[in-house]
């Protein structure tokens, strides 16, 4: 039936537009398909892209390792390349196409986090952010805040607004998609005080020395679009975004996102 339903279509669009039928679709731009019909399962994954990756940069025979960095490793400016030597080896590298590619690996509920004052250079926090849709990471982002944040709770709630702006992105586009929502979004923090500043003005004292255009959080959660809500540290699944962990939370939050190895 569905086979029928199909080809109907692709009649139907041949009448407007040259088409070819090449059949189910299995290496669009990149991303290989696979389906499991006995399941009704669809699996998307990029081996062969980061199979090249490794290849381009000379990794192609590098050992694996359970993590992206050493738990607790802080990088800093003093780390960068002082003698010619070391500048002449590392203008070999080709770091930003690297970082750029592997960016565009990761591109395609809400969790947020952020790693109070990490930057040992600016003093700057590290924010992140997840966002699931049944079961699965759709977006994720970690970045180093524009301003230093004079503590936890600013770190958290700055991040919050970041996630804040990338849920109402989302509410618009299944809108569009025809998926209206209408309950408030959930942002899951595990400050509990960034929490509390978020939803209770009576809290500005503590904030009103941020840029305004921070307030549009608060604003949000007091139209009932955000509703930010508690989650303990050891749940959080951003948390492997905003700093470097051991193997086993690493992997917890893999597995929480959907991301599969």
């Amino acid at each position: 039936m569905i086979s029928l339903t199909i080809d109907k279509y692709v009649q139907l669009l041949s009448q407007h537009f040259k088409c070819r039928d090449l059949g189910p679709t299995c290496f669009p731009l990149g991303v290989a398909v696979e389906r499991d019909r006995s399941t009704c399962t669809l699996k998307l994954h990029q081996h062969q892209f980061i199979l090249d990756l490794l290849e381009k940069y000379g990794m192609s025979d590098c050992k694996p390792v359970q993590t992206p960095l050493p738990p607790k490793l802080a990088l800093s400016h003093s780390m960068c390349p002082s003698t010619q030597e070391e500048k002449d080896l590392m203008s070999e590298v080709h770091y930003l196409s690297a970082v750029g590619s592997l960016q565009y690996l990761e591109l395609f509920l809400t969790y947020s986090d952020a790693s109070y004052g990490d930057c040992v250079d600016t003093g700057r926090s590290t924010a992140g952010y997840v966002t699931m849709i049944a079961g699965g990471a759709v977006g994720w982002y970690s970045k180093l805040q524009i301003i230093v944040a004079l503590s936890t709770t600013e770190a958290e709630y700055m991040a919050a607004v970041e996630a804040g702006k990338e849920i109402a992105w989302m509410r618009n586009i299944l809108s569009e998609f025809g998926y209206g929502v209408e309950q408030p979004s959930i942002l899951k923090m595990d400050n509990q005080s960034a929490i509390t500043v978020s939803k209770n003005p009576e809290h500005h004292g503590q904030m009103k020395h941020l840029d305004l255009r921070l307030y549009w959080l608060r604003d949000k959660v007091e139209h009932g679009m955000l509703n930010p809500d508690f989650i303990p540290t050891g749940d959080m699944i951003a948390d492997c975004l905003t700093k470097s962990v051991p193997a086993p939370k690493v992997r917890f939050c893999r597995e929480q996102m959907g991301v599969l190895t």
